[in-house]
This record gives C-alpha cells, sequence and structure tokens, in this order.
C-alpha cells in the first residue's frame, strides 16, 4: 500500500519515446525540491512496459502499470487515489522544466488565497498561441479559432504576457500544472469520460467555480506541440467527440466573472 505523500508529480505515458520521457523526468531529478514521482505506463506493449520500468526506476519513480488504457485523465486520477498527496503535479511525459519551476510555483500557490489550478508559461516556439493563453471553450471560441480566423481575432494573435508575476486565467493547460490535494478531491479529479483532449478544459471550468486559477510568469515549461489531432483520423475522432462532450456538459455552466488579461 502506498504511504502517502507531501508533494506528488505524477506522469501518464502510453508510447512516448523513451528520449523524450527522459528529458522529462531528468527535470525532475534537477528540481530544487523533492518531489515523489510516479510513472503510470498504460501501453498494451510489453517490452515498451519494461523500458518504462527501467527507465523511471534509473531517475526514483515509481512505476504503475494499468492493464488497459482508460485515458489520460483517468491515469492521474489513479496516481492521485494511491498516494493522497497534499500537492499534485500534473505532467505530461514530452515536457521539460527549469529546476526552480516547481519551488516558484508552490510558493505562488501558498501566496494565492483563492487558487485552484496553477500553471506555469507553456513555452512553443512552433506555436504562437500557448495553451496558457487560451479562454474556455465555448462554440464562439471554436469558430473563431478554426474557421474565422483574422488579424482582429485575438485567438489567433500571438500571447502577450501581462505585467506582475502571476496573473489569473480561464483555462490551464493539461500538460502541466499543480493542485493543492484538498482542492483536487473537492473537483473530484478529472472526469474520466473525456478519455483524451479537453479534459483539461473541463477540469478548468469546474475549477473556476471553486476559486481561481492562475499562471505564474516566472514558471516556464518547454513543451513542443505534437499535433496529433490533424496527423491521424482517429485522433481527430476523439478530439471532436470530447469537444461535443464538453460543450453539451458546460452549455448551461456559468464562467467565473472575474476579469481576465487579453489573449
Amino acid at each position: 500500500m502506498p504511504t502517502p505523500s507531501s508533494i506528488l508529480a505524477g506522469i501518464v505515458t502510453y508510447n512516448t519515446a523513451l528520449n523524450v520521457l527522459e528529458q522529462t523526468l531528468l527535470s525532475f531529478q534537477n528540481a530544487d525540491i523533492q518531489v515523489d514521482l510516479v510513472v503510470l505506463c498504460n501501453s498494451p506493449f510489453p517490452d515498451y512496459r519494461d523500458s518504462v520500468k527501467a527507465l523511471a526506476e534509473k531517475y526514483g519513480a515509481t512505476v504503475i502499470i494499468s492493464e488497459k488504457n482508460f485515458g489520460f485523465g483517468f491515469g492521474h486520477n489513479q496516481i492521485f487515489d494511491a498516494y493522497k498527496p497534499d500537492w499534485y503535479f500534473c505532467s505530461n511525459p514530452d515536457l521539460s522544466f527549469m529546476p526552480a519551476t516547481l519551488s516558484i510555483m508552490i510558493e505562488a500557490y501558498r501566496d494565492l488565497g483563492d487558487a485552484v489550478l496553477v500553471g506555469p508559461v507553456i513555452t512553443d516556439p512552433g506555436n504562437p498561441i500557448p495553451p496558457s493563453s487560451r479562454n474556455h471553450i465555448s462554440v464562439r471560441s471554436l469558430l473563431k479559432r478554426y474557421l474565422l480566423p483574422s488579424r482582429d481575432n485575438a485567438e489567433s494573435q500571438p500571447f502577450h504576457m501581462p505585467s506582475g508575476l502571476v496573473f489569473p486565467v480561464e483555462f490551464v493547460s493539461g500538460c502541466f500544472f499543480l493542485i493543492s490535494g484538498e482542492r483536487f478531491r473537492q473537483l473530484h479529479g478529472f472526469d474520466s469520460n473525456f478519455f483524451l483532449y479537453c479534459e483539461d478544459a473541463d477540469l478548468s471550468l469546474r475549477a473556476s467555480q471553486l476559486g481561481q486559477n492562475y499562471v505564474v510568469a516566472r514558471a516556464a515549461v518547454y513543451h513542443p506541440s505534437a499535433r496529433a489531432t490533424f496527423k491521424n483520423w482517429r485522433m481527430f475522432s476523439i478530439h471532436v467527440t470530447s469537444m461535443a462532450r464538453f460543450l453539451l456538459k458546460h452549455a448551461f455552466t456559468p464562467r467565473n466573472p472575474r476579469r481576465y488579461p487579453k489573449g
């Protein structure tokens, strides 16, 4: 039986390249604070599972093998429920960050009285609109983003950092964020009905009903866009299904009335 963890980082991987996963593990190993690290592998391939286990143990991480792939959010719920941490870093398997990132985010969270989700600035040279700048998904935002691009459309413009060390946002990317154990339990974790895509949008919107989501300007995570949605029809179908599920679920969900920075 796992013992309770004060600060836990969870990584869920299906078929991430091992050299990419290693960069993520290395970032956590080099962090300036100690965190317990758990890697959940939901791949059906025994050889890949064995390789992930060996690599994770090299960096002091615990490995959970899931017999079936129930999705990204479900995997993170499994990790959280097993260890019940005071603080939880939800992480993708394909990113990297500087050593001070984790401590900066925890310090900011503790200083904020109403924080629910706290994310870093997501950097990606190939994407001028990083996830840290997006608003809640709506029919209007989808039309603007995919069908009506224009110079005047904020959804199509590069993100300009507001002044200050911390700023409120609607959407916090699921690729990397911090949440307190108390808040994660209040939210009942991710909605596992979202297999992939929009699970973070759903969590962000539900979180905004409890308090405020923030991005910490001094914390940055490098996460190159995989853009798997546009590479095959299966991923595209999953993405469209998740968007439809989100819109139906939150058709009448009110937004947090706080003002957000443009971006």
